[in-house]
C-alpha cells in the first residue's frame, strides 16, 4: 500500500532548501520523491498538507529517554550505575529502556523520531549506548543499534556521586586513572562518548584518546578553547553540544551559551544539538536549535545538527536523517517554520507509520 505526502515545502538536506514535492511511501521506506503534481499509484492514500513544512524526523544525539523516566521517582531511575568498578563492560543501556516512558510520546509530538540513549553523568564508567526509534512495544522492536558506543563521564558530577556513596573524594586524576584501568583491562571501545564541560577535563579526554586511539565524541564541551576545538577537528572527533536551555547551577555550567554551537560549526567539527533528556526535555530539542540560530548559527547547520549530521555521526545516515528515496520514512510535518516557537508538529511518521497526529488535524 502506498501513502503520498504532498507539500510545497519538503526539506532537501543537501540543498538546505524547501521544494514542492510529493513523497511516496511504501511500507517502512521512502519509495520515491516525485514532482508535486505527479501521477500516483492506484489506491494511494494522499496526505496533502499544502504549505506545511515537511522535514526528516529529528534525532536526539544524546539522551537518557526511557532509562530515566519522567514523572517517576527512584523506580524509574535506571540511567546510571554509579558503582566505581572496572567490571562494568557487560552493562548495556538497552536493558534499562522502558518503551512506555511518556517521554517517547512527547518526543513524537515534537517531531523527534530517534534517540541515541546513554547512561547518566553520575557514572564514571557508563554503559554501552543504544540507538532507538520512538515507536514500538518492546525495546528490541525500537532498536536500530542495540549496542553502539560507550559513555564515560569526567568532571564534577562523578566526583560528587562518588563522594556521596563513600564519603571519600574522588579527584580528577582518580577518575582518569579509573578510565585507564578500564581501557587496559577491556580495551577501548570503538566509539567513545565522554561527557566533559571544563577545559581541563577536555584535555584529559584528548589525552585518553591519544593513548588508546578510540573514536571520540565529546559531549557538552562548552568550556572548549579555540585550540581545543582545532585539536578535536584534527583528530576526527565529533562534538555533541547542549543542552544550553537549563539552569546554570554548577560552576562547570557557567560556560553554557547558545553561541557555542556556531563556534563548533565554524571550527569544522561534526556537530549535533542534543537535549540530554531529561536534563532538558526532549520537547525542547527544537528550542535548543532556535536559540543557536538566534545567536548566529545559520538555519542549515541547525537543522542538519538535528537530522543528517547527527545521523552521520551515529552511523545511521543510510537509514534515516534525510528525506531520500530508499531511506526509512521518518518524517515530521510542521504547520510553520520548525524553528519558530509558534510552530507545532501536525504529523509524525516513524518507519512509514503515522505515530502522531495533532487533534486539530484528525479527520
Amino acid at each position: 500500500m502506498y501513502t503520498a505526502i504532498r507539500s510545497t515545502r519538503v526539506y532537501d538536506s543537501d540543498l538546505a532548501a524547501y521544494q514542492a514535492k510529493t513523497i511516496l511511501l511504501q511500507g517502512t521506506s521512502i519509495e520515491a520523491l516525485l514532482p508535486y503534481h505527479a501521477s500516483l499509484p492506484d489506491h494511494c492514500v494522499v496526505i496533502d498538507v499544502g504549505d506545511h513544512y515537511v522535514l526528516p524526523g529529528f534525532i536526539d544525539g544524546f539522551s537518557q529517554i526511557g532509562a530515566k523516566e519522567i514523572g517517576i521517582r527512584w523506580e524509574g531511575e535506571d540511567g546510571a550505575e554509579t558503582t566505581q568498578s572496572d567490571d562494568l563492560a557487560p552493562y548495556r543501556i538497552i536493558d534499562s529502556i522502558y518503551p512506555f516512558d511518556a517521554a517517547f510520546k512527547e518526543a513524537l509530538a515534537n517531531g523527534v523520531t530517534v534517540s541515541h540513549v546513554a547512561s547518566g553523568p553520575g557514572s564514571v564508567i557508563g554503559a554501552q549506548t543504544a540507538i532507538v526509534k520512538h515507536d514500538g512495544v518492546t525495546v528490541d522492536e525500537m532498536a536500530i543499534k542495540p549496542s553502539f558506543g560507550h559513555a564515560f563521564s569526567l568532571g564534577d558530577i562523578p566526583k560528587r556521586t562518588f563522594k556521596q556513596q563513600t564519603n571519600k573524594p574522588l579527584t580528577r586524576m582518580g577518575i582518569a586513572a579509573s578510565l585507564r584501568r578500564y581501557f587496559d583491562k577491556h580495551g577501548a571501545p570503538a566509539n567513545v562518548f565522554i561527557r566533559a564541560y571544563r577545559g581541563t577535563d577536555i584535555d584529559t579526554a584528548l589525552r585518553l584518546q591519544e593513548e588508546y586511539a578510540f573514536t571520540l565524541t565529546l559531549v557538552h564541551g562548552t568550556g572548549a578553547t579555540e585550540n581545543q576545538l582545532n585539536e578535536l577537528k584534527q583528530r576526527g572527533a565529533s562534538l555533541f553540544a547542549g543542552p544550553m536551555f537549563q539552569a546554570r547551577e554548577r560552576h562547570e555550567q557557567q560556560t553554557l551559551c547558545p553561541s557555542f554551537h556556531k563556534e563548533v560549526v565554524l571550527s569544522g567539527i561534526p556537530h549535533a544539538i542534543i537535549s540530554d533528556h531529561p536534563t532538558t526535555s526532549v520537547r525542547n530539542l527544537k528550542l535548543e536549535a532556535a536559540l543557536a540560530v538566534r545567536e548566529g548559527l545559520d538555519e542549515k547547520h541547525a537543522l542538519n545538527a538535528l537530522t543528517l549530521t547527527t545521523a552521520q555521526c551515529l552511523g545511521i545516515s543510510d537509514r534515516t536523517g534525510s528525506i531520500t528515496a530508499g531511506k526509512q520514512a521518518d518524517i515530521a510535518i510542521w504547520n510553520g517554520d520548525p524553528l519558530s516557537l509558534t510552530s507545532s508538529v501536525t504529523h509524525t511518521f516513524v518507519s512509514g507509520k503515522l505515530c502522531y497526529e495533532k487533534e486539530s488535524e484528525q479527520r
